[in-house]
């Protein structure tokens, strides 16, 4: 398992959360809406679920180095195909609402 889900207060509710667990550590809001950032939004596999993303755990930091959008859109692929498989799947009736 490479990613680990979680909620998390914000100011208008809970926000739903996917956090890497390897170095660099991204972290993505879990949204019903698009909400563009500096890397564009990655939707879940027929969901109207998308990832947005929100830096990393250490807050909006984002590494600097060579290629690092080209890694952060990978991650969030795999983000959203992990999410779809290990919760969307296991659980069909709590993602009914957003079903495409």
């Amino acid at each position: 398992m490479n990613y680990i889900t979680f909620r998390e207060p914000i100011e208008d509710g809970l926000g739903y959360f996917i956090l890497q667990k390897e170095f660099p550590h991204y972290l993505c809001n879990i949204s019903e809406s698009p909400v563009v950032n500096f890397i564009q939004p990655m939707p879940v596999t027929s969901y109207n679920l998308w990832l947005c993303f929100k830096g990393t755990i250490r807050g909006n930091f984002i590494p600097s180095y060579k290629d690092v959008y080209e890694e952060i859109r990978s991650v969030m692929q795999d983000m959203a195909n992990w999410y779809f498989e290990n919760r969307i799947l296991i659980e069909p009736k709590k993602y009914r609402k957003w079903k495409v």
